[in-house]
């Protein structure tokens, strides 16, 4: 069998993954921290405390259900074991359904999904309204993901952005950008389980075929992989269902969320040509 339907899923690979108890994530996040000062002898000494802000994010659910007839198992037993089969093109496809909920997932449109990047990242947003990619831009999201903020001035505090992805189209965009400065040897970068791949500024680029490659409505994403991971109550596992006809029912299950902890420290651009 050839899979003509076969996406790779980047993303859910290289993400950290956390184990988790409970059906929610909680957390907090430092918002302002004390003051430290100078002060004469003597002085009054004032308390100064930071500020803090609890999130809380709950799991979700994932599923993939497959069954296979006893004619089916019987008839194809010569030649393939479809059962077996069954139960990895099943999990395929919940994989393919978590890459594309890291990147798209929105709990406006699906209630039983979680917020992908595209939604959690919201304070470095650059729009760039159909105009292309360019250097100036890609160089701007860095910025502010390592500035921690949009605004221009001293930084807020920052992280510090290893990761960017983008689609097909504007991976290719990123080359031709590159491609005047390119010198032997090219600069490339070889990330776990094979990836090879260009790299800007010492960050690697990948691409994620779950990102859409349509004129003016390209997304690229610049990641601190440190503050954002998978946070997993039940990893990936099979179980078998009730056994109510002739066939072998079963299901393939994920409990989990996207967890980023720091939006400040990743970048968007979007909309772009």
């Amino acid at each position: 069998i050839i899979d003509l339907v076969r996406r790779e899923t980047p993303l859910y690979e290289l993400l950290p993954k956390r184990s988790i108890r409970g059906k929610f994530v909680d957390f907090n996040q430092m918002t302002a921290r004390n003051a430290a000062v100078f002060l004469p002898e003597g002085a009054a000494l004032a308390v100064a405390d930071d500020t803090y802000a609890r999130t809380v994010i709950a799991v979700k659910y994932a599923y993939a259900i497959g069954k296979v007839t006893g004619p089916a198992n019987a008839s194809m037993r010569g030649y393939i074991d479809i059962l077996r089969e069954q139960v990895q093109t099943h999990t395929v496809s919940l994989v393919q359904l978590l890459e594309n909920e890291i990147i798209n997932g929105s709990i406006a449109v699906n209630p039983n999904g979680f917020d992908g990047l595209l939604i959690q990242i919201v304070t470095n947003v650059t729009a760039l309204a159909g105009a292309p990619l360019t250097i100036a831009a890609l160089r701007t999201a860095i910025l502010q993901a390592r500035a921690g903020s949009i605004v221009r001035g001293l930084p807020v505090g920052g992280g510090n952005p290893n990761l960017i992805v983008t689609d097909l189209a504007r991976v290719d965009q990123i080359k031709a950008l590159l491609q005047g400065w390119l010198r032997y040897p090219a600069p490339t970068v070889s990330l776990a389980w094979g990836i090879q791949t260009v790299e800007f500024e010492g960050i690697p680029i990948i691409f994620s075929k779950y990102m859409s490659t349509a004129a003016n409505v390209g997304n690229l994403i610049v990641l601190d992989t440190s503050v954002v991971y998978l946070a997993i109550l039940q990893d990936i596992v099979l179980e078998e269902l009730a056994k109510t006809d002739d066939a072998m029912k079963f299901m393939i299950k994920w409990y989990g969320c996207l967890v980023v902890r720091a939006e400040t420290f990743c970048a968007e651009v979007n909309t772009i040509a």
